[in-house]
């Protein structure tokens, strides 16, 4: 849409001679004939003896052709729609590279399943748990003695836990298989 600046918001126009000058200024093509057969007809309307500006500018855009594309509005609005196509159709494939590139990489083996890589984390915490049930299960009279039922020794007892804690933590993270046995052994009651 082409925008003609002016000086003072709400501009009148008293003359076909004013309102011509101010459209061949702004880049339409249009000749005084033309301008008065386009008033008679009615497509450009006085209001109170004048011509309003955004009446003068929106009979432009309807109406006109731009002196430098040529175009009229269906021409302009095309043109839209043409440049709107393209960005959708750029999108769009860039979409396509982007899911193309990923697809190549999942067959490098860049990838794993979302299955997998849920299954593998569900073993590692279950190992995680076993060994921290086993660690406490074993070392249960140790912790006992280690604080000999007193309060007092909580400290020596956290910093204890703590310690078993992040060793565990640390085989957590460097595993990199699991041997994890199912017992499938089920009691089902009819």
């Amino acid at each position: 849409m082409k925008e003609i600046k002016t000086e003072t918001a709400g501009r009148q126009f008293k003359t076909q001679k004013d309102i011509l000058a101010y459209l061949q200024a702004g880049g339409y093509k249009i000749s005084r004939s033309h301008l008065s057969r386009h008033i008679k007809s009615g497509k450009l309307r006085q209001k109170k003896g004048m011509f309003p500006q955004p009446a003068v500018d929106r009979y432009a855009e309807l109406e006109l052709v731009d002196s430098e594309t040529g175009k009229g509005l269906s021409g302009r609005q095309a043109d839209k729609l043409q440049e709107r196509k393209l960005r959708a159709e750029i999108k769009k494939l860039e979409e396509q590279a982007l899911r193309a590139k990923i697809e190549r990489e999942a067959l490098e083996g860049r990838y794993i399943e979302r299955t997998d890589h849920e299954l593998h984390m569900a073993m590692a915490a279950s190992v995680l748990e076993s060994n921290l049930k086993y660690f406490y299960s074993l070392r249960a009279p140790e912790i006992i003695s280690l604080v000999g039922g007193s309060h007092a020794k909580a400290g020596e007892l956290i910093a204890y836990l703590k310690d078993h804690l992040d060793k565990q933590l640390a085989r957590f993270a460097r595993a990199k298989k699991y041997d994890i046995e199912v017992d499938n052994d089920t009691n089902e009651t009819n």
